[in-house]
């Protein structure tokens, strides 16, 4: 057994010890000519950058022109690119309901009117008959002593019966004019809405779109045109 524990020793020590260690066949990249390499310091410097985006160029002030009322297109003046002034037309709408109310109010105010100085008519008759009915209780008091006393009662009453009158044709005086005052408001209600049929140019510029045609009905807060008012521009990009 010692001489087999001996001839294992020998075989174990026999062997090649490589730990550690790199030979030039195992990595032959490893050597080989020098490198040349250029040095720069390091310096903080600016460099020019550009964005390129795409943008609108639009007047300063753009106008959505809308109709306040509704109703249907019944002629359009401009297209657009043409240029217009403050005050221009552009839109017309059918007129012809407005037109009919215009009437209307214009013949309230006549009647109303006509009432007015009915009423006023009214007043100066009670009046008038109020005076005779004082002058005739004033004379019946003075000739108290001569007068009976049921002639003195029917002045007194006709006295009291003419001031209600007064008092009554003041108030209808007062009633015809509040209907006049109404009637005449309505009017100016009636030739605005008649106005409106007719839309021009806030101000100076030029037509950018059209969005409605001849026949279409024109809705309130709907746009008919867009005008770009003329003077400065500024330009509208979307950047990241």
């Amino acid at each position: 057994m010692t001489t087999r524990m001996l001839a294992l020793l020998v075989v174990v020590a026999g062997l090649p010890v490589g730990c550690g260690r790199t030979t030039e066949a195992e990595h032959p990249a490893v050597r080989g000519p020098a490198q040349e390499v250029t040095v720069h310091p390091v310096a903080r410097t600016v460099l020019d950058a550009y964005y390129v985006a795409t943008a609108t160029i639009r007047g300063r002030n753009t106008a959505a022109i809308t109709s306040n009322t509704m109703a249907h297109v019944r002629a359009i003046h401009v297209r657009p690119g043409d240029l217009v002034e403050a005050g221009d037309l552009l839109v017309e709408l059918d007129a012809r309901a407005a037109r009919a109310q215009v009437g209307q109010a214009r013949a309230g105010v006549s009647e109303a009117e006509a009432a007015v100085a009915q009423a006023e008519q009214d007043v100066e008759a009670a009046r008038a008959d109020h005076q005779m009915a004082e002058l005739t209780w004033e004379r019946t008091t003075a000739l108290a002593d001569a007068v009976a006393a049921h002639e003195r009662d029917q002045a007194r009453t006709r006295l009291r019966a003419s001031a209600a009158a007064v008092r009554v044709a003041e108030a209808r005086l007062r009633a015809a004019s509040a209907r006049t005052s109404q009637a005449r408001a309505g009017r100016e209600l009636a030739s605005a809405h008649l106005g409106d049929r007719r839309v021009g140019a806030p101000f100076a510029g030029r037509v950018v779109s059209r969005t409605v045609d001849v026949g279409d009905l024109a809705m309130p807060g709907t746009p008919l045109l867009v005008l770009e008012q003329r003077g400065a521009l500024r330009a509208e990009a979307v950047v990241d």
